[in-house]
C-alpha cells in the first residue's frame, strides 16, 4: 500500500472505512486513497489461483474481528479461511510451456483426469493435434500416455506453481515464431514512451517497481525457454542412446551372420566336393544334391542382408551432428547479460527508495535504457535459442526416421541367421543319414603286408587279411562321434596289427606258418561243414513243416467245403419243405400205392383215376373189381365218396 504520506493514525482511519471485500489500497497522484477487491497487477500468481487467493484474502483482511477468517465450517469444525487454504494447497495445476509460441498455458486438473483428456484440452487451446503433441518433463522424458494426467504435477512446495511441462509439435522441426512476448504495463509503457518526463519520487517508486518486475520477467521467460531447449536436448540424447544401443546390436548380429555364412560356405563346399568324389561308387541322391545347391544360393542372397554399411554411415553422421550440437555455445545458457541488467534495475530501484520524498522529482532515463537493452538482449538470445532448438529437433527427427530402418535390418539379419542355422542343421541331418546308410551296409576291409615278428625273431609279412564288418544302426552315432567317420582305422586296421603281433610273438615260425594256421584252417573247415549239416537238417525240417502245413490246409479246406455243402442243402430243404409241398408229396405217395386196406371204420379217401381200384364185399368177403368202363365213367363224384361203393 502506497500511503506513506499519511501517519499511522490517518492510515488507520482510512483503511477502517474500506469495504469488507477490499484487499488492496493505493494512493493516487491527487492524494486520494483507492481501494480494490482484486490483487494488483502485475503479479506472479497463476491466473487459476488468483480468484481463490482473493477470496482467502477477503476473509483474512476483514476489518471486523468477529467476521475475520469467515464462519466456522460445521463439518470440519474450523474457520472458513482454513478450509479455503486447504483447498488452494490441494489444487493440482499443470503449467505447460508451448515451445512453438513461447506462451504458458495452465490447466486445473481433476483427480481422475486421463492423459488423453488433457491432450484434448491442449489441442483446443493451442491447435496442436493430439497425435502431434509431445510433452516432455524437465529431464527430457516423454510423459507416459498410459498414466493419469497428474504425472504432470510434482508433489510438494516446488511443484505447486513452478514445475513446467514443455509442449513440442512433432509435425514441425523449425520453430520460427511469432513468439508471444511479455507486455508492458501502462505505467512502464508511459516512461518508455518518454524517458525524460519528470515524476514525483512517490509515483516513480511504483513505476520503477513495475519496471524491475518487467525486466525480471523477461529473464524468467528466457530461463524457462532455455529449460525447454535443455529438455529437448536431453530427449535427443535419450533417442541417440537408443540408436547407439540398436547400432551395437545390429553390428554384432551382422558380424555373427557373416561368420556363420563364411563357415556355411566352407562346409557346404567341402561337402559338395566329398559328395562328388564318392557319388560314382558310393551313395548318391539327386534330390539332396539339388537341395544343397539351393541352400548355397540362398546363403549368397543372405550375405547381402548382412551389409549394413549404409546404416552405419548414417548413424555415425548423426552422432557427429549431435556432438557438434552439444559443443555449440548456443546450447549453453546465454542469460548472463540479462541477469546483470536485472541486477542493475534492482540497484536503481534501491537507490530511488533511499531518496527523500518531499516534493522531489526525477526522470526514468537509466531505467528505460535497462528495459530497452533487456528487450534487445532477449530478442537476440531467443533467436539463437530457437535456431539451436530447430537443429536439435531436426536431428531428433532424423533418428526417429532411422530407427525403423535399423529395426527392419536387425529383423532381416536375425531371420537370415535363423535360416542359416536351420539349413546347416538340415544338411547335418542329411549327412548323418547318408553316413548311417553307408556304415550299416556290409563292408569288406582289406589289410595288406602286415608285419609280424615271431618268437624266434624272424619278421614275416602277411600278404593280405580281409575283414568283413557291418555296423549296427543304433551304434552309428556313438561310433562316429568317438572315432570319427574313419572308425575302421582305429577299430579294425590297428586292432588287426595289434592282435597279429601278439599272436606271432608267442609262437615260432613253424607254428605260425603251418601248425596253428593249418589247425585253425581245419577247425574252420570242420565248423563250416558242421554248420552246413545243421543248415541241411534245418532245411529238411522246414520243408516237412511246410508240407504238413499244406496237407492240413487242404484237409481243412475240404472239410470246410463239405460242411458248407451240407449246410446249404439243409438250408434249401428248410425253405423247400413247406406245408403245401408236403401235402403234394402225400397225395403223390397215396396215388402211387396199388393196395388199400379197409377197416371197420372206413374213412373217405381220394384215389387217382389212373389206379385200378380193387375192393371186396365185407359181407360176402369176396373181391369185386370194376370193369374199366365203370371205373372210367365220369360220375361227377369220387368213387370213394359215392355211397353205392361203400361196403
Amino acid at each position: 500500500m502506497f500511503m506513506v504520506a499519511f501517519t499511522s493514525g490517518l492510515r488507520h482511519e482510512k483503511i477502517k472505512k474500506k469495504d469488507p471485500k477490499c484487499i488492496f489500497a493505493c494512493e493516487e497522484m491527487t492524494g486520494e486513497v483507492r481501494f480494490s477487491s482484486h490483487l494488483p497487477q502485475p503479479n506472479n500468481l497463476c491466473s487459476l489461483i488468483v480468484e481463490p487467493m482473493e477470496s482467502w484474502l477477503q476473509l483474512m483482511l476483514n476489518w471486523d474481528p468477529q467476521q475475520r477468517g469467515g464462519p466456522i465450517d460445521l463439518t470440519l469444525k474450523q474457520p472458513r479461511c482454513f478450509v479455503l487454504m486447504d483447498h488452494i494447497l490441494n489444487l493440482k495445476i499443470v503449467h505447460i510451456l508451448n515451445m512453438t509460441s513461447a506462451k504458458i498455458i495452465s490447466f486445473l486438473l481433476p483427480c481422475d483426469e486421463s492423459f488423453h483428456s488433457l491432450q484434448s484440452r491442449i489441442e483446443r487451446e493451442t491447435g496442436i493435434s493430439t497425435g502431434s503433441q509431445e510433452l516432455l518433463s524437465e529431464t527430457g522424458i516423454s510423459l507416459d500416455p498410459r498414466k493419469p494426467a497428474s504425472q504432470c504435477v510434482l508433489d510438494g512446495v516446488r511443484g505447486c506453481d513452478s514445475y513446467m511441462v514443455y509442449l513440442f509439435d512433432k509435425s514441425k522441426t523449425v520453430y520460427e515464431g511469432p513468439f508471444a512476448s511479455r507486455s508492458l504495463s501502462d505505467c512502464v509503457n508511459y516512461i518508455v514512451q518518454d524517458s525524460k518526463i519528470q515524476l514525483p519520487i512517490v509515483q516513480l517508486r511504483k513505476v520503477w517497481a513495475e519496471a524491475v518486475h518487467y525486466v525480471s520477467g523477461l529473464k524468467e521467460d528466457y530461463s524457462r525457454l532455455f529449460q525447454g531447449q535443455r529438455a529437448a536436448m536431453l530427449s535427443l540424447l535419450r533417442y541417440n542412446a537408443n540408436l547407439t544401443k540398436m547400432k551395437n546390436t545390429l553390428i554384432s548380429a551382422s558380424q555373427q551372420l557373416k561368420a556363420k555364412l563364411e563357415f556355411f560356405h566352407k562346409s557346404i563346399q567341402l561337402d559338395l566336393e566329398r559328395y562328388s568324389e564318392q557319388m560314382t561308387y558310393g551313395i548318391s541322391s539327386e534330390k539332396m544334391l539339388k537341395a544343397w545347391k539351393e541352400m548355397e544360393e540362398r546363403a549368397i542372397h543372405y550375405a547381402e542382408v548382412g551389409v549394413i554399411g549404409y546404416l552405419e554411415d548414417q548413424i555415425m553422421s548423426l552422432h557427429t551432428e549431435i556432438m557438434e550440437l552439444q559443443k555449440s555455445p548456443y546450447g549453453r545458457r546465454q542469460g548472463d547479460l540479462m541477469e546483470s541488467l536485472e541486477q542493475r534495475a534492482i540497484d536503481l530501484y534501491k537507490q530511488l527508495k533511499h531518496r527523500p520524498t518531499d516534493h522531489s522529482y526525477s526522470d526514468s532515463t537509466e531505467m528505460v535504457k535497462i528495459i530497452v537493452h533487456t528487450v534487445q538482449s532477449q530478442d537476440r538470445v531467443l533467436k539463437e535459442l530457437f535456431g539451436h532448438l530447430s537443429k536439435l529437433l531436426g536431428c531428433k527427427q532424423k533418428i526417429i526416421d532411422l530407427l525403423p530402418k535399423v529395426e527392419v535390418a536387425l529383423s532381416n539379419i536375425k531371420e537370415a541367421d535363423n535360416t542359416i542355422m536351420f539349413m546347416q542343421g538340415k544338411r547335418q541331418k542329411e549327412i548323418w543319414h547318408l553316413l548311417k546308410i553307408a556304415c550299416t551296409t556290409l563292408q569288406t576291409d582289406e589289410v595288406k603286408n602286415v608285419p609280424c615278428g615271431t618268437s624266434g625273431g624272424v619278421m614275416i609279412y602277411i600278404d593280405r587279411i580281409e575283414v568283413v564288418n557291418m555296423l549296427a544302426p543304433y551304434a552309428v552315432f556313438d561310433i562316429v562321434r568317438n572315432y570319427t567317420a574313419d572308425y575302421d582305422k582305429t577299430l579294425i586296421f590297428n586292432k588287426i596289427h595289434h592282435e597279429l603281433n601278439q599272436f606271432c610273438s608267442a609262437h615260432t615260425l613253424q607254428e605260425v606258418y603251418i601248425e596253428l594256421f593249418e589247425a585253425e584252417k581245419i577247425a574252420q573247415v570242420a565248423k563250416i561243414r558242421f554248420q552246413q549239416k545243421v543248415m541241411e537238417k534245418e532245411t529238411e525240417k522246414r520243408i516237412s513243416e511246410i508240407e504238413d502245413a499244406a496237407f492240413l490246409a487242404r484237409e481243412k479246406a475240404k472239410a470246410d467245403a463239405e460242411y458248407y455243402a451240407a449246410h446249404k442243402y439243409a438250408t434249401s430243404n428248410k425253405h423247400k419243405l413247406t406245408p403245401e409241398y408236403l401235402e403234394l408229396k402225400k397225395y403223390q405217395a397215396i396215388a402211387s400205392n396199388s393196395k388199400i386196406y379197409f377197416g371197420s371204420d372206413i374213412p373217405n379217401m381220394f384215389v387217382d383215376s389212373s389206379c385200378a381200384l380193387k375192393y371186396s364185399d365185407v359181407r360176402t368177403g369176396r373181391e369185386v373189381s370194376h370193369p374199366p368202363e365203370e371205373a372210367l365213367e365220369p360220375s361227377g363224384e369220387s368213387p370213394i365218396q359215392n355211397k353205392e361203393n361203400t361196403g
